[in-house]
């Protein structure tokens, strides 16, 4: 019996659609258009490519494996996943480089203080330079937080701007070359006073989970300036507001909020220290690429009986 798959409405070309049609003699591919469409045929399947949620991991009957096209796995925490027999697979590793990429271009902004020029550009104001006093990386100390995907990119690009640079984690990670020090996530609070900027690129989980607030701010120097990429959750935003009104930090760029969207008339919208991008830092079409090419190698990994790639602990939650 060959291997049936159900593709939910990601992956819209139809060079791509072919190529997922021909990837395997044992595997059947159905292609979905609709939520209606989804739960139409997730009981007819082994597998299944798009979000694990409770409706349709109730519906899978004879589901196995299911690969969500998200890093973050934090919405599929509830007990009917996480203790059944499902595996969880998930797209860790492959937004790394664009993530990356967007936070080394927060933190170059605050460095060359684009957050105030760009303002002043759509003013027509040719600032003068005494207003505002530029910086460079070399010799700044950078602190991430989640050393997976992002973090390790974000860590290569910083390196080569000559910054120092401190990682903590949650889980035990050998150092890289381009990391200076490497902690638990324990050690965090200990090593803020150290770091210029503080980049958090670590998955949501019970333990990363409002991680920074009033404590975390407070330990802060005041002129260093926090950098997320990660899930809005992990930010207590009161706290945030606070220290950047209060100059505990020097300002936030945020790519992930909570509340997500931010509402309008949020007084983050309208601090001139704090930079704010609409949860964009994970878009690429090499990363669509990258996605796809980790579900073909998977999918024909799951028909021979293979282990699959990036097998999510439903548990830890990451």
């Amino acid at each position: 019996m060959p291997k049936r798959v159900l593709i939910a409405p990601f992956f819209r070309d139809p060079q791509r659609a072919t190529q997922l049609r021909e990837l395997h003699p044992d595997l059947e591919v159905t292609f979905a258009h609709n939520d209606d469409e989804i739960l139409e045929h997730i009981g007819e399947v082994d597998a299944f490519f798009g979000p694990a949620t409770l409706e349709i991991v109730s519906a899978g009957k004879h589901l196995q494996w299911i690969q969500v096209p998200s890093a973050g796995v934090e919405n599929y925490g509830y007990p009917e996943l996480v203790n059944s027999n499902l595996i969880l697979t998930n797209a860790r590793g492959l937004y790394g480089i664009q993530l990356a990429d967007h936070t080394m271009a927060f933190i170059l902004s605050f460095s060359r203080c684009f957050n105030i020029l760009m303002k002043r550009q759509h003013e027509e104001i040719w600032e003068d330079r005494k207003n505002f006093d530029s910086g460079e990386l070399l010799g700044k100390t950078l602190l991430i937080v989640g050393l997976g995907g992002a973090g390790s990119q974000t860590a290569q690009r910083a390196c080569a701007f000559g910054m120092k640079i401190l990682a903590v984690d949650l889980r035990e990670v050998e150092k890289p070359d381009t990391i200076d020090e490497i902690h638990p996530i324990d050690m965090l609070d200990q090593l803020l006073p150290r770091a210029d900027y503080v980049s958090l690129c670590c998955p949501l989980t019970p333990k990363t989970e409002k991680l920074f607030s009033a404590q975390q701010f407070q330990a802060m120097k005041s002129t260093a300036y926090l950098v997320t990429v990660a899930r809005g959750s992990v930010v207590d935003t009161e706290s945030l507001v606070t220290a950047l009104e209060q100059g505990e930090i020097a300002g936030a760029a945020l790519d992930v909020t909570e509340p997500e969207p931010l509402p309008k008339g949020h007084p983050l919208w309208s601090m001139p220290n704090c930079i704010i991008t609409p949860h964009s830092s994970g878009q690429s079409s090499a990363g669509r690429q990258r996605l796809f090419e980790l579900l073909c190698n998977n999918l024909k990994r799951f028909v021979e009986d293979r282990p699959l790639l990036n097998v999510v602990d439903k548990s830890a939650g990451f």
